[in-house]
């Protein structure tokens, strides 16, 4: 993907600990669950919005989407203005963060860009960098794993609560005054 073509994911660190906490008790049940990340894009800049999780069928080693589920999900998201712009989803932990054939073969779409990202160990750690996941992306229609600048120049984490106080002072009036 050339330079003009290329698109910033924009997500915050509490749509990323939500992702985690969500993915746990599938973590703990040790099967891949999976979950979509939604929201706006302007001017190639996309900006993460809402988490959305249709109803899965879930395994060991994969899961599949109920599509009745899906189009509802889709669906909703439309009347607020959502477009897709991520699936994010485990894999066990002997696999890593590759695509398998299935990731493949089921993913929510195949055009150029979007976003597929993997989770090992079932979601179970995260540092809250993106280091440990696997970012792939749609490129001359086949899914491409990023590396690490890639993934780190696709992929934007925000803060979504920025304190720049130094120090927490005591306030009122003082005796002095």
């Amino acid at each position: 993907m050339n330079n003009e073509e290329a698109r910033s994911l924009i997500v915050s660190r509490s749509v990323l600990r939500q992702t985690h906490e969500y993915f746990y008790p599938y973590f703990e049940a040790g099967v891949e669950t999976a979950c979509f990340w939604f929201g706006v894009e302007e001017a190639r800049v996309q900006i993460v919005t809402t988490i959305a999780v249709p109803a899965l069928f879930q395994t060991a080693g994969n899961y599949r989407v109920d599509p009745d589920s899906w189009r509802r999900v889709v669906a909703r998201m439309r009347r607020f203005g959502l477009i897709t712009l991520a699936q994010v989803h485990t894999h066990p932990f002997d696999y890593g963060v590759k695509h398998s054939f299935i990731d493949d073969e089921r993913s929510y779409s195949t055009a150029a860009g979007s976003l597929s990202i993997v989770w090992p160990d079932y979601g179970s750690g995260f540092d809250y960098r993106l280091a440990s996941l696997g970012v792939h992306e749609v490129r001359d229609g086949v899914w491409e794993l990023l590396t690490s600048a890639e993934r780190e120049q696709r992929i934007k984490i925000v803060d979504d609560f920025a304190d720049f106080r130094w120090a927490i002072r005591s306030g009122g009036i003082s005796d002095s005054e």
